[in-house]
C-alpha cells in the first residue's frame, strides 16, 4: 500500500515528531498523577468511623453496618471514583493528542516557513536571471544563514555568468575580424581576371596571418574553457621563474619587431598560488598586446611586485597608451580577445585586473593575485599602481603601504 504524497514530505515528518514528544511529556504526567490519586484512593477508609444518628420523622434512628457491609460501600465508592478518574483521564489523553497534532503542524509550518522561500525562489531562478534573491530576514539562526549563503552563491553566478556573456560577445567579434579579412582578400583575388601569380602569393601571406590568428585565439579559448570545466589547480608557484621563462621565449619574436622585453623583479623571493599554465598563458597576452602596441625602438617590461595580502604582475609598454575602458571591460565589443581571456583567467584566480595609462606615454596592465580568497586588504590601482611599476629600466617606485588604495 503506497501512502499519500504527505507523509512524505518534511513537515509531516517533523510534525510527528514534536506531537509525538508532546504527547509522550503529557501522557506521561497524566500517568503519574493517575497512579498517585489511585494510591491515595486505595489507601481511603471508613472501617472503623463512627456513623452519626440519622433523624427519621423528627426521631433519632440509630444506623448499624456489619464490618462486611462497610468495607462492601469502601469498595464501591472506590470503584465509581477510579471509573469516573479513568474515564476523564482516556478523554484528556485524547484531547492531548489532538492538540499535540495541531501544535506539532503549526510548529513544522512556521520552521519549515524559510525553507520554502528559498525553494520558491530557486524554483523561479532562470539561467539568464539571476536577479532574484531570498533577503530572508529574522534572527541569525541556522536558516537565515543558509538564505544568506544562497544569496552569496547567487551573486557569485551572477557575476560569472555576466563575465560569461560579455566573454562570449568579445569573441564573437575578434574572430568575426580574421574571418572577414580571409573572405574579403578572397572575393577580390577570385573576382580579378587579371590577377598575377604575385597577387596570389600577396593574399596567400594575408590568409596565413589571419588564420593564424584564428588558430591562437582557438587555442586561447579552449585553455580557458579546459580550465573552466576541470577547475583552476591553484598551487604555490614562484611566479618570477614565469616572467623569465616569457622573456627567454618571446624575446627573439620582439626584437624581431624592433622591442625589446626586459624583466624587473625584487630580489627576496615570492609566492603565490595560481595555476601556473593560466599565469602563464595571460602574462602571455599581456606580452603580446604590449609588443604589438610599443613602437620600434621601445622596451616592454615585465615587473613583479609583493605588496601587503597581494601579488602583483605588470606589463609596462610605451606604446600610444590603451584604452582603459574598453580593457577593462570591452563593453564596446573590442577589447581584444587576448584581453577577454586575460580578464577571464583573473576572475578564475578571485584576483583584479588593471589597466592605467602613463603620462609619459603607454599603458600599465596589472594582475594583482591575493594570498586567499578572501584577503584582508583591497588591491591598489590608479596612481598608486604608475608608482608601483615605475618606468621601464628604471622600476625604483616607493611602493605603497598595506592600507594604500
Amino acid at each position: 500500500m503506497q501512502l499519500p504524497p504527505v507523509t512524505r514530505s518534511l513537515r509531516f515528518r517533523l510534525s510527528g515528531l514534536t506531537s509525538a514528544l508532546v504527547f509522550s511529556v503529557a501522557g506521561l504526567a497524566l500517568a503519574v498523577i493517575y497512579y498517585v490519586t489511585l494510591r491515595a484512593v486505595q489507601s481511603l477508609t471508613v472501617t472503623g468511623s463512627t456513623l452519626e444518628p440519622v433523624l427519621i420523622d423528627g426521631e433519632r434512628l440509630a444506623v448499624r453496618l456489619t464490618q462486611v457491609e462497610m468495607r462492601t460501600i469502601e469498595s464501591l465508592i472506590k470503584e465509581v471514583v477510579l471509573n469516573q478518574l479513568a474515564v476523564w483521564t482516556i478523554g484528556i489523553l485524547l484531547a492531548l493528542f489532538a492538540l499535540s497534532l495541531i501544535v506539532g503542524w503549526v510548529i513544522a509550518s512556521r520552521s519549515l516557513r524559510p525553507i520554502d522561500e528559498i525553494t520558491s525562489v530557486a524554483r523561479d531562478i532562470q539561467a539568464t536571471d539571476l536577479d532574484r534573491r531570498i533577503g530572508l530576514d529574522g534572527p541569525d539562526d541556522e536558516l537565515t544563514r543558509l538564505a544568506n549563503t544562497f544569496d552569496a552563491m547567487l551573486d557569485r553566478l551572477s557575476g560569472s555568468f555576466r563575465s560569461q556573456q560579455r566573454f562570449l560577445a568579445h569573441t564573437s567579434h575578434d574572430l568575426r575580424t580574421p574571418l572577414a579579412v580571409i573572405r574579403s582578400n578572397l572575393d577580390v583575388i577570385s573576382n580579378d581576371p587579371g590577377a598575377t601569380l604575385e597577387d596570389w602569393r600577396q593574399t596567400g601571406e594575408v590568409v596565413e596571418r589571419a588564420a593564424d590568428r584564428i588558430s591562437v585565439m582557438v587555442d586561447d579559448l579552449l585553455a580557458v574553457a579546459r580550465k573552466e570545466l576541470a577547475g583552476a589547480t591553484l598551487t604555490a608557484i614562484d611566479p618570477a621563474q614565469i616572467v623569465t621563462e616569457l622573456v627567454s621565449d618571446l624575446g627573439p619574436t620582439a626584437r624581431s619587431d624592433g622591442v625589446v622585453i626586459e624583466s624587473d623583479m625584487p630580489t627576496d623571493p615570492i609566492t603565490v598560488m595560481a595555476d601556473p599554465d593560466m599565469l602563464r598563458r595571460a602574462l602571455g597576452n599581456l606580452i603580446d598586446n604590449a609588443v604589438r602596441e610599443s613602437p620600434a625602438g621601445g622596451a616592454v617590461s615585465l615587473v613583479l611586485r609583493r605588496v601587503g595580502d597581494w601579488t602583483y604582475l605588470g606589463v609596462v609598454d610605451e606604446g600610444p597608451g590603451i584604452d582603459v575602458e574598453l580593457a577593462l571591460n570591452g563593453d564596446n565589443g573590442d577589447g581584444g580577445m587576448g584581453l577577454g581571456i586575460v580578464r577571464q583567467i583573473v576572475a578564475i584566480h578571485a584576483g583584479r585586473f588593471s589597466a592605467v595609462v602613463r603620462p609619459e606615454g603607454g599603458s600599465v596592465l596589472s594582475i594583482a593575485l591575493p594570498d586567499d580568497p578572501d584577503p584582508a586588504s583591497a588591491p591598489i590601482g590608479g596612481e598608486r599602481l604608475l608608482e608601483l611599476y615605475g618606468s621601464p629600466g628604471t622600476h625604483e617606485p616607493g611602493l605603497p603601504t598595506d592600507d594604500t588604495r
